[in-house]
């Protein structure tokens, strides 16, 4: 998988759980979704700490430039 579609699906599954408001004064449920996405990824990343890790840092670095381009 893609960073790219690893990221639309982190995305979708953070909008899936997002209740539907309809309150123009309130974030949509895209930017919750990508807000939400941008956290996990951030968790993930600081998970690893030794050297080997660093083609998974990068990997989830790839991630979350992903999510940080999906339309909110």
């Amino acid at each position: 998988m893609t960073p790219k579609e690893k990221a639309y699906d982190l995305f979708m599954d953070m909008k899936f759980y997002i209740p539907y408001v309809h309150n123009p004064t309130e974030p949509s449920e895209d930017e919750v979704a990508k807000q939400c996405a941008l956290i996990a990824v951030e968790e993930i990343i600081q998970t690893y700490h030794s050297p080997m890790d660093d083609e998974q840092i990068q990997e989830w670095q790839e991630v979350r430039k992903e999510v940080e381009k999906l339309p909110a």
